[in-house]
């Protein structure tokens, strides 16, 4: 609270929660994430990928993953396509085979991570960010699943 004013200063406070979020990833997953204008963003490279697919895609892998006692990062980025956060074990960078409605996002580009808010609403999780929980699937497996569930969506 600005006592002079009276009024609050909510672009200091984001800024300091940004700050301190880049602090936990990093603490918390060892990821490697900044602060870019009002986001915070996690560039995506050989060691972590982005994949990015529909909504009802990303709903159902988590499902299946969930079935076998995985999970993966999924990013709910409002008014855009969900993005599956993968870490290959092989460390190749090359991608395996993906569905037509998968992609896989450049190496470079930047994914918002929450507490992010875009104009469209707050970047959420769906699942899986969390440092100490269920075992990940490797890339593999997860191309190997989604491929299976987009095929057996047609």
């Amino acid at each position: 609270m600005d006592s002079e004013a009276g009024s609050y200063d909510f672009a200091d406070d984001t800024s300091n929660q940004l700050h301190h979020a880049v602090h936990q990833y990093l603490l918390e997953l060892g990821w490697t994430t900044k602060v870019h204008g009002s986001e915070l963003v996690l560039e995506l490279d050989n060691d972590i990928w982005g994949l990015q697919m529909p909504t009802e895609v990303a709903t159902q892998l988590l499902s299946e993953l969930a079935g076998r006692r995985l999970s993966c990062p999924v990013v709910d980025i409002p008014g855009r396509w969900k993005v599956v956060l993968v870490e290959p074990a092989d460390g190749t960078g090359s991608t395996p085979s993906l569905p037509a409605s998968v992609s896989r996002i450049s190496s470079g580009a930047w994914v918002p991570l929450p507490p992010t808010v875009t104009a469209r609403g707050p970047v959420r999780w769906m699942s899986g960010h969390e440092p100490h929980g269920v075992p990940r699937p490797s890339a593999a497996m997860i191309a190997e699943v989604l491929g299976r569930l987009v095929r057996w969506q047609h």
